[in-house]
């Protein structure tokens, strides 16, 4: 897995396909850098399909090149936005609290109000739009957002409901 490590725009589009949308092997990818031999290319042309796939300039994907919070959270905001219905704040420009909001760009910013509204990202200090995203932290934000859409309750296990939690020495209950 290797958790620090960038994520992909190849593997988020696919992790993306993957939870929300099921794969449409008709659907047909326009980006000139993404090849039909290529392992992703169906979740990339899902994902153009359905409007979740953004070009990183004049119609080329950029699957190996890093995903940015910007991408991340403006593509988890459209979703909930579409799919379960959120609503963008009003006034979205003066609703984001970030210091560097000016670097957002005007597409994202919407979706972007909808993903800090909805807890996936806080709306205060810097955003870091442009920074690159690591496996790790794609995963918790891809799993908010699916918690989000699907009102699921936090995963617990029947360990974790028989542990007593005490700061020096953790113990677990009789059962």
């Amino acid at each position: 897995f290797y958790p620090n490590q960038n994520m992909s725009r190849y593997d988020f589009t696919k992790a993306l396909v993957s939870m929300f949308y099921a794969t449409d092997n008709n659907a047909v990818c326009t980006f000139s850098d993404v090849d039909k031999k290529n392992s992703y290319y169906p979740f990339v042309a899902t994902a153009q399909s359905m409007d979740m796939a953004k070009p990183t300039e004049e119609n080329k994907f950029g699957g190996n090149e890093p995903v940015t919070n910007e991408y991340m959270l403006m593509i988890c905001g459209k979703i909930l936005a579409e799919k379960k219905g959120y609503k963008f704040p009003e006034n979205y420009v003066d609703y984001l609290n970030l210091t560097d909001k000016t670097e957002i760009t005007a597409t994202a910013m919407p979706y972007i109000a909808v993903a800090v509204q909805c807890g996936l990202a806080q709306n205060n200090g810097a955003l870091k739009p442009q920074d690159a995203v690591t496996k790790e932290k794609c995963a918790q934000i891809l799993y908010k957002t699916f918690t989000l859409l699907y009102d699921t309750s936090p995963v617990t296990t029947s360990f974790s409901a028989i542990l007593e939690v005490d700061d020096q020495n953790p113990k677990i209950n009789d059962l």
